[in-house]
């Protein structure tokens, strides 16, 4: 299956890129109302609160990661970390079918109202047991705490199945680049990339 396009997009209509700017601006208003900030994540932390993301940089993303499967799939999404389910809707709009895991229960019921195909359930990503359950895990950074992160990141990398891409963002572990069992497909060149594990062992 060919991947979808590297190529720059063509430009966006206008309606969707007006939808999309609105997206992002009640993103911005959870991110800063909701719980008082990102930093405010109460009982952790070394976590973050909900961060919002770019909807067009996320749907180029996932659009993407949607390339390297069978147009007529449904391939299991997770999203650790979901926050209120923004990208999970978004992945079902490609064709996923999505997942989420988010440590707040507030964040949780919320999402369920919102966005409840998004199936955001509440739990620790650093417990979660089921990476090897999903063909694409997208991850926006969940832990301030780089060992933490690092932590988190080397988890999904061993757990994931073979195939599976992990769209990484605010990556801080370059331990996958040291072993034969991922590829590269896409680096934005600063703290993110999209890698595909070729196999288990």
């Amino acid at each position: 299956m060919n991947p979808a396009s590297d190529t720059a997009p063509a430009a966006t209509p206008r309606g969707t890129a007006f939808l999309m700017s609105m997206m992002d601006e009640v993103q911005h208003y959870f991110m800063n109302e909701l719980e008082g900030g990102i930093a405010a994540h109460a009982g952790r932390p070394e976590a973050w609160a909900f961060v919002g993301m770019n909807v067009e940089l996320a749907l180029a993303q996932l659009g993407f990661a949607r390339g390297f499967f069978p147009a007529g799939a449904a391939p299991a999404f997770l999203d650790c970390g979901a926050g209120l389910g923004f990208i999970g809707m978004l992945a079902r709009g490609l064709g996923f079918r999505p997942s989420g895991i988010e440590l707040s229960r507030r964040y949780v019921e919320l999402a369920g109202k919102l966005f409840p195909w998004a199936q955001v359930r509440e739990g620790d990503v650093l417990t979660y047991a089921d990476y090897g359950e999903h063909d694409a895990i997208f991850y926006y950074g969940p832990f301030k705490d780089e060992t933490l992160q690092a932590q988190f990141e080397q988890k999904v990398e061993a757990e994931a199945k073979s195939g599976a891409i992990i769209i990484a963002n605010r990556k801080v572990s370059a331990a996958w680049s040291r072993s034969t069992r991922f590829r590269l497909l896409r680096d934005d060149g600063f703290m993110g990339c999209i890698i595909q594990k070729v196999h288990a062992a």
